[in-house]
């Protein structure tokens, strides 16, 4: 019999993450602790109840998952396979099994970069959400998220826009579609990359946090584009910190990206750009509640101000003489829209 209804026997009935394969497989194959009797197991030391269940030597279950995945094409890939993902070894809980539809060996030579968000994704975290994905590319990084709607589904696209290869793991059974809404995606990333779950067809899973030790354990960096306070993408960001692995976050205003600044304080690295970003978002902001009737060289010098205090001379340049900038600071002074620090400074006045 086929060596992979062992593997699925061994991973149902114990659970694909289960400590004890570990201890298993350190003296039995699959297909060895399947022919072992009772006496046999607990000679060699296991526990009571780990014997208990693999004493169950039904193999229907298991015959039946691996013929489901025969007629859908999904791949069964175990831990001692040579196409099993170099760097899920690194997790102490690792799914000794994961299903696979596409070619889990894109991840080959490849760096790998976790891209995860909110699904509830602002306009403004889209756009920033395409010019990371995009950087990454660009680096030679194949993105790895859970295919979730928002930040995880524009990884996929972006990717699959630069004909690039994506993997996308899942938190139900490998044969079916979580969201809905994403069916077509998800069938597009099998096609170039992989799609791979823990769970095998017919399981009714719905895992959804479990799934994020996956996605941190199959990245070498792990990006954090938009998070509110309460993400579900704030698990997989903290595991990865927690792991050491390499986090970034994009430190942009707004309570969508609160919990991107947490992280930052709890050691994530802010995302290339994020600051000069964020200036700049404030500064058009900004400039938008500049009074009509602040012209000119005042609103030249409002700008400015906008970035930080300003001094007299730090104001002067070819088109704006001294003469000039002295004369607009005391308007703009008298008309209460700035004030005078000590060092010859000066500021917007806070409303």
């Amino acid at each position: 019999m086929n060596e992979e209804v062992y593997w699925v026997w061994l991973t149902t009935t114990l659970g694909s993450s289960s400590p004890a394969i570990p201890k298993i497989l350190y003296k039995l194959t699959p297909r060895g602790a399947y022919a072992l009797s009772r006496e046999a197991l607990g000679v060699l030391g296991f526990e009571e109840k780990i014997v208990d269940k693999l004493s169950d030597k039904s193999l229907e279950r298991a015959e039946r998952i691996v013929e489901k995945c025969r007629e859908k094409n999904i791949k069964i890939v175990h831990s001692e396979s040579p196409e099993y993902p170099t760097l899920l070894h690194r997790l102490k809980d690792k799914p000794h099994v994961i299903y696979v539809r596409g070619d889990i060996t894109c991840l080959k030579g490849r760096y790998t970069s976790a891209f995860i968000g909110t699904r509830k994704m602002s306009e403004r975290g889209r756009e920033h959400a395409e010019r990371v994905a995009n950087s990454l590319i660009n680096e030679g990084y194949l993105l790895v998220s859970g295919i979730a709607e928002g930040i995880d589904s524009v990884a996929a696209k972006v990717s699959l826009s630069r004909g690039e290869p994506t993997v996308a793991v899942l938190g139900v059974d490998i044969d079916k579609y979580f969201p809905k809404i994403n069916e077509k995606l998800i069938d597009r990333v099998a096609e170039t990359g992989a799609v791979i779950s823990e769970y095998p067809p017919d399981t009714n899973a719905r895992y959804f946090p479990s799934r994020n030790r996956i996605i941190v354990g199959l990245s070498h960096i792990v990006n954090v584009i938009e998070a509110p306070v309460g993400s579900g993408a704030l698990i997989a960001a903290k595991l990865a910190l927690k792991r050491a692995t390499p986090t970034f976050a994009l430190n942009l205003p707004g309570d969508n990206f609160e919990g991107c600044r947490q992280l930052i304080a709890l050691g994530a690295e802010e995302i290339e750009g994020s600051i000069a970003s964020t200036q700049e978002e404030i500064k058009q902001v900004k400039s938008a509640e500049i009074p009509d009737e602040v012209q000119g060289t005042r609103r030249y010098i409002w700008e400015k101000l906008l970035t930080g205090e300003q001094s007299e001379n730090s104001l002067v340049d070819a088109h704006h003489p001294i003469a000039e900038i002295l004369c607009a600071l005391t308007e703009l002074e008298l008309d209460g829209y700035i004030k005078a620090l000590p060092g010859g400074k000066y500021a917007l006045k806070q409303k």
